[in-house]
């Protein structure tokens, strides 16, 4: 399965999402909301923010500058990370901004979780907070 290769479009302004830019059959074409598609891609100044393929836990789309809030528990350990998706190279992964471990057999926070990529296993234990132009405050 390939993923589509697809770009939400917002106003650099208001963050006001315009609508998605999506390759179909090497065509660009830019679909509004509320509208029909149109050939080509969205001609004005706007922010572009590629799709990873992905959906969190509530099936939302993961686009690039997504803050997202992924939490793990099993036997020995409890983990909650926030980060915000970006894409380096030629994969999306997450820049850390918080997170917690804890080793519940010996009691103590887990510092090796900050190498955690939730975007590299199973996306149902994420979700979707906010981005980093809609929340800069999450962010520092």
């Amino acid at each position: 399965m390939t993923r589509k290769i697809k770009f939400k479009v917002e106003d650099k302004e208001t963050n006001y999402h315009l609508g998605y830019e999506i390759l179909e059959d090497d065509e660009w074409w830019f679909y509004p909301r509320g509208s029909t598609k149109i050939r080509g891609v969205y001609r004005l100044a706007a922010r572009r923010r590629q799709y990873t393929g992905l959906k969190d836990k509530n099936e939302k789309e993961i686009y690039e500058w997504d803050i997202i809030e992924s939490k793990f528990e099993n036997i020995y350990r409890k983990i909650k990370y926030i980060g915000y998706v970006i894409y380096t190279k030629w994969l999306f992964t997450t820049n850390p901004i918080s997170w917690y471990g804890y080793n519940k057999r010996t009691k103590r926070s887990i510092p090796e979780i900050i190498t955690m990529n939730p975007l590299a296993g199973d996306t149902r234990n994420c979700k979707i907070i906010g981005t980093i132009y809609e929340n800069p405050e999450k962010v520092k």
